[in-house]
């Protein structure tokens, strides 16, 4: 038990690492969506060199993914299967004093 709590443990611990100092940005796919188009837009991404955190289904399809460098995710811009690409914000709080 207690060798199955460290391992999960050293698996948080690594993945919190690794994706640190990664970026996330929202990729926006345009319509149609087809999974043709949405496999290409993945591969496209791996092959930037991003990784694919999550995937959105509602209402507008869209990739959350993260590169290590700014700079690498503009190789996507180019892409015909891509409506929008932006950086991933941290929702603010509202303060109502």
């Amino acid at each position: 038990m207690r060798l199955t709590l460290v391992f999960l443990f050293l698996v948080f611990i690594i993945s919190y690492v690794v994706a640190e100092g990664f970026t996330k940005f929202i990729v926006g796919l345009k319509s149609p969506v087809t999974q043709a188009k949405i496999n290409k837009v993945k591969e496209d991404i791996i092959n930037a060199g991003g990784q694919i955190v999550d995937e959105i289904n509602l209402g507008m399809r869209s990739l959350i993914v993260t590169f290590p460098d700014d700079s690498m995710i503009h190789k996507l811009a180019i892409s015909d299967n891509i409506d929008f690409i932006e950086k991933d914000k941290a929702g603010q709080k509202e303060n109502k004093n």
